[in-house]
């Protein structure tokens, strides 16, 4: 993949354009974005994607055997962490003490705090590509779950943004 600075570039010109250009139904009120149509922009906003070395095929295989059987080619699909390990492998001996949840939960997947299904697609919600992506509960008491959802609130649903910020001050 070319994301170089120089010369021609993966992501077209005509994507750069100011989001200022699209309807504001494609954002939340918390300024991420709602739809698939900026999957990639919202890659491009990641810290990992601006001062690491993250692309498209970090975490994607562009070409999986077995393309017809298995919707999302993901890279490590056995072990989806290590798409994130790969770079930030302090975190690899104290994964449970990073997310406070179980190894094996859902809750202690990197993408499940990172990059939330909040994103939609045609007949599901997808994963949000701004990587670094973490649970803001200001944002989502100023605005709401609807129109700024909250990472932790997608699974805990009984909690409320302030319940969640508690917890996290407690970490």
């Amino acid at each position: 993949m070319n994301y170089a600075p120089d010369g021609p570039t993966f992501v077209p010109a005509i994507w750069s354009r100011p989001y200022t250009d699209f309807d504001r139904k494609a954002f939340y009120k918390d300024e991420r974005f709602r739809e698939t149509t900026f999957l990639v922009q919202a890659l491009r906003r990641s810290a990992c994607y601006r001062r690491g070395t993250v692309q498209c095929a970090t975490c994607h295989d562009p070409h999986p055997v077995d393309a017809g059987t298995y919707p999302v080619p993901l890279n490590f699909r056995d072990n989806p962490d290590e798409l994130c390990l790969q770079c930030h492998s302090a975190l690899r001996s104290k994964l449970t003490a990073h997310t406070h949840h179980a190894e094996a939960s859902e809750g202690s997947r990197c993408v499940s705090c990172h990059m939330p299904r909040i994103v939609n697609a045609l007949m599901f919600k997808a994963r949000s590509h701004q990587i670094d992506d973490i649970p803001r509960t200001d944002l989502t008491e100023r605005f709401g779950q609807d129109d700024s959802p909250n990472a932790c609130l997608l699974c805990h649903q009984e909690k409320n943004p302030a319940c969640v910020q508690a917890k996290l001050q407690s970490w």
